[in-house]
């Protein structure tokens, strides 16, 4: 694998400098160079540091392309400008055409999105089609579950108004709290059982 050999610091450095140079016809190259399967994850982070310097027209780009390769790498620039201008990048997203493909996209958009400001994702949930707010929620639930689960159990109650079944986000939630707090979770669990026999 090639980052057996150079520090991916100093790859992703190198791509960024080069994409500065010379465009990102470069992304193309590197896409259509490290194609074997152990050189995914390296091919992934340099698309990515090419993409820093403007993430929109690096995903305009790559996705424009007509080889198969740099429209999957595409998938990497759009999350780095999903980081950034998440509303933007989702709105790109939805314009593919192509169910499949996206689908895919508005998926990446969606993970970057609860990685970056979960919350932020969450207050926009009623800005989604019924079928995409249960995966919103669950990401969001499982990344805001990891630094405070009590908040996220809140969430959790806050969300049963607009999501249609909430709980496989509950079974995020717990898969994440009880690995910190296993009685709190339980405590949860049974307070949770109750609120719903009696609903």
């Amino acid at each position: 694998s090639l980052d057996d050999v150079y520090p991916i610091r100093s790859l992703r450095q190198i791509t960024k400098d080069w994409v500065e140079q010379d465009g990102f016809q470069v992304l193309v190259s590197i896409a259509s160079t490290l194609e074997e399967a152990e050189d995914y994850t390296v091919r992934t982070q340099l698309v990515r540091a090419g993409a820093e310097t403007n993430p929109r027209e690096a995903f305009e780009y790559l996705h424009s392309q007509p080889d198969e390769e740099s429209k999957n790498m595409s998938t990497a620039a759009l999350g780095v400008w999903a980081q950034i201008e998440p509303k933007a990048a989702l709105a790109a997203a939805f314009e593919v055409k192509g169910d499949q493909d996206s689908k895919r996209l508005v998926n990446t958009v969606v993970g970057a999105w609860a990685r970056k400001d979960p919350r932020g994702l969450l207050q926009e949930i009623d800005q989604f089609e019924n079928d995409l707010r249960l995966e919103i929620a669950e990401r969001a639930i499982a990344n805001i579950a990891q630094e405070s689960p009590t908040e996220a159990a809140q969430i959790v109650d806050d969300l049963a108004s607009k999501v249609s079944n909430t709980s496989m986000i509950a079974f995020t939630l717990v898969y994440h709290w009880e690995k910190v707090d296993p009685k709190a979770t339980l405590d949860w669990i049974l307070s949770d059982s109750q609120k719903n026999n009696t609903n």
